[in-house]
């Protein structure tokens, strides 16, 4: 479809529909995932994260604190990739 590479960054009604986890799907898989380098920031996104409103509303919580939002919006990535990585191998699933 495209000759070059290309990137098509889209909202989270988009990724919905593609079965890209958002919202409280998403929140799960990052609590699920948080782990190893940043333990205690890990720890306070697993503990808060189920009790806040979303996610941008917990990180927006932690804004004083650079260590939760920067390991927040990785874990964010890393959720959104890990799922897009899997949609890839199965194309045929993406949309339903």
């Amino acid at each position: 479809m495209f000759k070059r590479k290309t990137l098509i960054v889209v909202g989270a009604g988009a990724s919905d529909e593609c079965r890209i986890p958002v919202g409280r799907d998403l929140a799960t898989r990052m609590t699920v995932n948080a782990a190893q380098p940043c333990q205690d920031a890990a720890d306070t996104i697993r503990d808060g994260l189920p009790l806040s409103y979303s996610i941008d509303d917990f990180l927006d919580l932690h804004e004083n604190n650079e260590v939760i939002k920067t390991y927040g919006k990785a874990a964010i990535v890393k959720c959104i990739l890990e799922a897009v990585d899997s949609k890839l191998k199965e194309p045929e699933q993406v949309f339903h």
